[in-house]
């Protein structure tokens, strides 16, 4: 999953800036690192599966992805973000069955979260640390957890990447000529409703995800 964001945060500010402005833009690309952090729990469902997260909590994690930027000048730009969280939660009963059977432990499960986000990016000061960014992306829910099963024998959830709203606030600091570490956090609003094929549903809600990263960049 990574190695497809790399090609395409690489390759869409290429496609998307016009000639001109991209002979004079300057770029940046480099790796996150940060967590992903759910700030809002999940409204009740129409009934409980337990290969799901209860709650949002379950979801956190460390994030680990690829951020490029395309700075049209020395105030206004262009932002790619891609992060994937991977987690794990529930598990850990004990199952017996009846003599002569064994006992065992129930395993726990396992979810990806993936976000994409383009943004636009704003300094305030031509020559300042601070920048912010607005725009859009995705928010997806993947993973065994989110695969189906019994007895969902398709697989079938829907509703696991909903669009999301994106925001962002960086302190970005240079180290040197050639490097910008960014302090920063993106906040992502979005709608989510996780529903079988009979229409019932599992996880909805307004969410408020965020993601507090470091970036290490390099031109």
């Amino acid at each position: 999953m990574l190695r497809s964001l790399w090609f395409f945060m690489v390759g869409l500010p290429t496609i998307a800036i016009p000639p001109g402005a991209l002979a004079q833009a300057s770029f940046q690309i480099g790796p996150v690192v940060g967590a992903y952090v759910p700030a809002r729990n999940f409204g009740p469902g129409d009934y409980g599966y337990t290969g799901l997260p209860v709650a949002t909590s379950d979801l956190a994690g460390m994030a680990i992805g690829l951020d490029a930027r395309v700075w049209l000048g020395s105030q206004v730009g262009f932002e790619l973000q891609g992060a994937e969280a991977k987690s794990s939660f529930g598990g850990g009963y004990e199952i017996c069955i009846p003599p002569p059977g064994a006992c065992g432990v129930t395993p726990r499960n396992r979810a990806t979260i993936t976000i994409l986000t383009a943004q636009v990016m704003y300094r305030p000061a031509a020559a300042g640390w601070l920048r912010l960014s607005a725009g859009a992306g995705f928010v997806r829910h993947a993973g065994p957890a989110y695969a189906g099963g019994f007895p969902f024998p398709n697989g079938a959830f829907h509703g696991t990447t909903p669009v999301a709203g994106a925001i962002g606030a960086h302190v970005d600091l240079p180290l040197g000529r050639r490097l910008v570490a960014s302090l920063g956090v993106t906040t992502l609003v979005y709608a989510l409703d996780v529903r079988d094929d009979y229409g019932q549903r599992y996880e909805h809600g307004t969410q408020i995800d965020l993601l507090p990263h470091l970036t290490l960049a390099w031109p």
